[in-house]
């Protein structure tokens, strides 16, 4: 190998070296920055639904529902098979094929703001959404 090649390879190995620690350097910020208004896994585990009211006869004939929100829990089980393959191709049709993050999905939505100037389109998977 001559010294031109070697020279390639070491800028290259060097420019390799420090994107990874410039990465690291912004997750490890965003880390810090975001940590302390994370809530606790305890709090996350602990889920609240607001159900509403129900008001019910001395024959237990239901009078009346008050409340806000109307939101009752269901076993997983229960979602029908059509549902959870509509929502999956609406929201995400590559969620079998990766692992949480859909990077094409995330360049083409960041390709989209800077060319249009304005949000046209997510690059957010159902893992993320979830997550947020």
């Amino acid at each position: 190998m001559n010294k031109t090649h070697y020279k390639i390879i070491s800028k290259g190995c060097w420019c390799l070296f420090a994107m990874f620690g410039c990465m690291l350097i912004i997750v490890s910020s965003l880390y810090l920055y975001l940590s302390p208004k994370l809530p606790s896994v305890e709090n996350l585990r602990q889920i609240n639904l607001q159900t509403p009211l129900r008001i019910y006869s001395e024959d237990l004939q239901l009078i009346g529902e008050f409340g806000e929100k109307h939101r009752n829990p269901i076993d997983f089980q229960d979602i029908p098979l059509f549902y959870i393959q509509a929502l999956i191709s609406a929201e995400d049709d590559q969620f079998y094929s990766h692992s949480g993050v859909d990077i094409g999905a995330l360049l083409r939505a960041a390709v989209e703001l800077v060319s249009s100037g304005g949000i046209r389109t997510g690059g957010s998977t159902i893992t993320m959404q979830v997550a947020r």
